[in-house]
């Protein structure tokens, strides 16, 4: 994955901050472990001590494969090892960032995963250094910078990233089709489950693919996007049709273009004498080609549409099926169906209430599904979200007659499932760390944990299922770049079963000597069936596409979740074999376990050590400014007043794992202004500030920052200094801090001096869709702040602020939704005026109306805070006060488009639109202004969301209101905003 950086950054003008490097789960990883530095000849690694081997590994594929795709470079240049950065969090997650706001271009890995679509992806859980392979493509595509750019990056620390502009679908396409072919066929290359996916979704188009099927923010392709899952069998024809030396010749030519942010396009006609535009018409031609594929006879689908994520399992004899969905136009859902497909019962899997016990369900994080011997409970394992930010374990038990979650275990460890014991004592799931997998055995009724099996270190263990006896377990192992079935017999033994293909995942156990399970056939996944006694291999389906989660169901049918169109369908076929692959042959082969074998299955490769190890120094390029930027701001009125110019100054800098931030910012008015036409023997003031800031994140997850400044105004001197401490647990926000202002006319000692602690904390909790967004929603908020005498401020003032927001969908459509806010600020003790009801537009916009811009009086000195409060209606206007009760309810629906150009008039960067949406609106606001106590505004919005240059949301919209108080005529609002 990329981290894409802001795609039009300013130059040349004040434009870093010290906002954290890392997420608070990485940051607090790095925090607490005690973290070593290693340089090699190709990558520079930051890693955590107590996992050395699975980082030595892991940084010596990262190596490999940075080296062998440098060695593609156009331009060959000396370039330093790749900043790596390894950590323990259950991230799930890698990226490349860096090259704006003082990033250097880096690389963050974790050692392991937990999310089972890894798998489905050709991965193994504990071979992470796979994946390091797709981010060390975009580190050798991003360093590709040089002529101008270069020097900019170079003199004033990285600013500007010309490779971006060739937008997401290249970046990942390239990385993908890479990640698979270095030395390993590993990867989506060579998952028959990606490939599904593309080809059901070319199939649903007749091979029409247009430039918005390349879009990150492709919704039809959810959870791969068209940036992805598009993009790579494009990358594969261009590097098929026409030499993938030529994606290496666009690269160079993006890294030394002064016009890099425009006719991205025009490059690719240069190198491939075609637009982007033309060469996917050309693709799509030959997609069009393609023979049909059609559905057996046999194959019946029990439910369609059942969205873009889908996990299921069933319990054979009773018939019964558990379904776990999340789609476009339908939150995560628990369904549990009769064998006719019927609903017994189904629930929505989110609660948003302040007792929930768990934040995060749905079929991406779920796995192990596994109904009791009975069928009278489900059982499955949750990956759910930690109060830090990453994900640990929990198992669920489900009440198969209401679907009622009836017991959760916590914590129960990092992995995934899983199974039910037969005799439903234990829960047996896959437990990771950085080295290996681990079959654990999870006791219900105490909480005690047993190995049962462990394999040689980095070999992933994966889809466990029990035999109804209870005597055997089959699992699926990842080694050697392919995913085999392994038997775990009752006395210890392993055996590797027989298979054709080189994907055979999640087997279940139709009868205590009978397996099915997935596996490649003719490059699609299929049911197979195993006769464990013979040794026969049969192949049961013939799907057109692919499938995943393969069960029993009666003796007779097999069901499965089957790839169609953009989405999967639940279907049944009869288990009889199509196609006899192997007539029998015994399984005597044993494999080594853990305890019986050298710990690594592929020992750790040889690296070239530049540097020794040594332990992380929090000095590690601390005091190097990584931003070095001067700035100009021309200027006009205002309280600076008159025509004239600001220049200024920003260094910026970090040590490496972001434990240290600081930043210093300068700026002075060079020729001075008076304010006002100058009293005689009066000099002409002028502008200048400074301001310095801290961040400290030793203590993560709480994140401490400390900011301290001085502003000269011509007609003011105000200074600030605040410490303040924050954190998220699971998903509330919490923060506290310690703040002092002053601020006095500009000449005089009559200073204004607020100082005093506070305290904010914000509750979210809600479902969503990927067509409609929330869905459900409560928010709570609560800030208090407290500026008394005692503390050494002017007067004794509170700031008190509370709010609700709840979210609710309506009947009828999917695609519409109901939002009430309220919200209620209050100011007791501040000077009349202090708090400022509307006069807050969004993005750029342009108003027509009544252009009135305050109501009331204008308070007389600073409070600090921030102390407007945006009502809707009012965007033009300020009415002051000093207490206000907020309500705005709106209703909205959502018309989907996902529809765009790979380019726009060959010049531009590409524009993709989402949606446009529509939207009524009512607010109200009762206010302390005796003037105009009441504040009431309806109206409507319309607006169209698009994707800029594949990184850029922006939203063209147009706001009419009608105002009911304040002598305010209509308003209309034309705008663009960001989202």
């Amino acid at each position: 994955m990329l981290r894409p950086p802001l795609a039009f950054a300013v130059l040349l003008a004040s434009c870093a901050s010290i906002s954290p490097r890392f997420e608070q789960s990485v940051a607090t990883s790095f925090a607490q472990d005690d973290m070593q530095h290693l340089v090699t000849a190709d990558v520079d690694v930051y890693y955590p001590a107590a996992y050395k081997p699975a980082a030595v590994r892991l940084a010596a594929r990262a190596g490999e494969c940075v080296r062998a795709l440098r060695a593609m470079q156009v331009t060959p240049n000396e370039r330093g090892p790749a900043l790596l950065f390894l950590t323990s969090a259950n991230y799930n997650n890698a990226y490349v960032a860096g090259q704006a706001a003082g990033e250097p271009l880096q690389s963050l890995n974790p050692l392991f995963v937990s999310d089972e679509i890894f798998h489905w992806f050709g991965y193994g859980a504990t071979e992470p250094g796979d994946v390091s392979c797709h981010e060390m493509f975009h580190f050798a595509h991003y360093e590709q910078v040089e002529n101008f750019w270069w020097a900019i990056n170079t003199v004033f620390g990285p600013s500007f990233p010309p490779q971006a502009f060739l937008e997401r679908w290249f970046t990942e396409g390239v990385a993908q089709y890479y990640e698979g072919r270095i030395r390993r066929h590993v990867g989506r290359p060579s998952s028959p489950l990606y490939r599904a996916a593309f080809d059901s979704f070319a199939a649903q188009r007749k091979g029409h693919i247009g430039g918005g099927d390349l879009s990150l923010y492709q919704r039809e392709l959810s959870p791969f996007s068209g940036a992805y899952l598009t993009a790579l069998f494009f990358t594969e024809y261009l590097a098929q049709t026409y030499g993938e030396e030529k994606l290496w010749e666009v690269m160079d030519m993006q890294g030394r273009s002064f016009w890099s942010p425009f006719g991205a396009t025009l490059r690719f006609k240069s190198v491939y004498g075609k637009s982007v535009g033309a060469l996917l018409d050309e693709w799509s031609e030959t997609l069009g080609q393609r023979p049909e594929r059609i559905k057996p006879a046999d194959q019946q689908s029990l439910r369609s549409e059942l969205g873009q994520m889908v996990r299921m399992t069933t319990h054979a004899s009773s018939g019964a099926i558990a379904l776990i969905t999340q789609g476009n136009d339908e939150v995560p859902m628990l369904r549990i169906l009769e064998r006719t497909g019927a609903v017994r019962v189904e629930r929505r899997l989110i609660r948003i209430g302040t007792d929930r016990e768990w934040v995060l369900a749905g079929p991406g994080t779920m796995s192990g599904l596994s109904f009791s011997a009975d069928g009278r409970w489900l059982y499955l394992f949750n990956d759910d979200l930690r109060d830090r930010g990453d994900t640990t374990g929990q198992i669920w038990e489900i009440e198969a007659s209401t679907g009622e979650v009836t017991h959760v275990w916590q914590d129960v460890g990092t992995g995934m499932g899983g199974a039910l014991r037969p005799d439903g004592s234990k829960y047996t799931f896959v437990e990771l760390t950085a080295d290996h997998a681990v079959v654990t055995d999870f006791e219900l009724s105490t909480g005690l944990k047993t190995r049962v099996l462990e394999l040689p270190n980095h070999v992933t263990i994966a889809a466990l299922a029990w035999s109804p006896d209870g005597q055997r377990l089959v699992f699926s192992r990842f080694e050697q770049a392919r995913w085999q079935l392994t038997l775990l017999e009752a006395d210890g033994r392993v055996h590797p079963l027989p298979a054709i293909g080189t994907f055979a995942y999640g087997a279940k156990f139709s009868d205590d000597s009978h397996v099915i399970f997935a596996d490649e056939a003719q490059g699609r996944l299929q049911v197979h069936q195993l006769d464990l006694v013979s040794g026969a291999l049969d192949q049961l389906t013939d799907v057109p596409f692919g499938l995943v989660d393969p069960a029993p169901l009666g003796s007779d049918s097999v069901a499965f979740i089957n790839r169609e169109g953009t989405q999967w369908s639940l279907d049944v076929s009869p288990s009889v074999a199509k196609v006899h692959l192997v007539e029998g042959a015994p399984i005597e082969e044993e494999l080594p376990t853990a305890t019986e074998a050298v710990q690594s299955v592929d020992a750790t490769p040889a690296i070239a050590v530049v540097e020794p190890e040594t332990p992380y120094s929090s000095l590690d390029h601390l005091f190097v400014p990584q931003v070095r930027v001067p700035g100009v701001q021309f200027i006009s009125g205002g309280p600076v007043s008159g025509a004239s110019f600001i220049v200024g100054a920003q260094l910026m800098g970090r040590d490496r794992l972001g434990k240290h931030s600081w930043l210093i910012n300068g700026a002075v008015q060079p020729i001075a202004f008076a304010a006002s036409k100058p009293l005689p023997g009066q000099t002409p003031q002028r502008y200048f500030a400074v301001d310095a800031s801290y961040r400290n994140q030793t203590l993560a997850p709480w994140d401490v920052v400390a900011t301290a400044g001085y502003t000269h105004y011509p007609t003011e001197d105000f200074g600030s200094a605040e410490v303040a401490m924050s954190r998220t647990v699971y998903t509330t926000e919490v923060g506290f801090g310690f703040r002092g202002v002053v601020s006095a006319p500009a000449g005089l000692d009559d200073y204004r001096r607020y100082i005093g602690p506070s305290f904010a904390v914000s509750y979210q909790a809600g479902d969503s869709t990927g067509y409609l967004g929330s869905s459900r929603f409560l928010g709570l908020d609560l800030g208090l702040a407290a500026y008394p005498k005692g503390l050494g401020s002017s007067r004794n003032v509170l700031d008190l602020a509370v709010g609700v927001t709840l979210s609710t969908p309506l009947p009828f459509s999917t695609r519409h939704n109901f939002v009430l806010a309220l919200k209620g600020r209050a100011l007791p003790g501040a000077d009349q005026g202090a708090l400022a009801v509307g006069g807050v537009t969004r993005g750029q916009s342009f108003i027509a109306g009544n252009t009135s811009t305050s109501i009331g009086p204008v308070p007389t000195a600073y409070v600090p805070g921030v102390l407007t409060e945006p009502l809707r209606g009012y965007e033009d206007s300020r009415i002051t006060a000093t207490a206000a009760a907020i309500a705005v309810a709106r209703y909205r629906y959502n018309f989907i488009i996902d529809r765009g150009f790979a380019s726009t008039l060959y010049l531009f960067p590409s524009v993709f639109f989402r949606q446009v949406n529509l939207e009524a609106f009512g607010s109200a606001a009762v206010i302390d202004n005796p003037s105009v106590p009441m504040l009431r505004a309806v109206g409507a919005l319309a607006e169209l969301k698009t994707l800029f240059a594949g990184v850029l949301p922006a939203s063209l919209f147009y706001q009419f209101a009608w105002r009911f108080d304040g002598g305010q005529g209509p308003i209309h609002i034309v705008g663009l905003a960001l989202d």
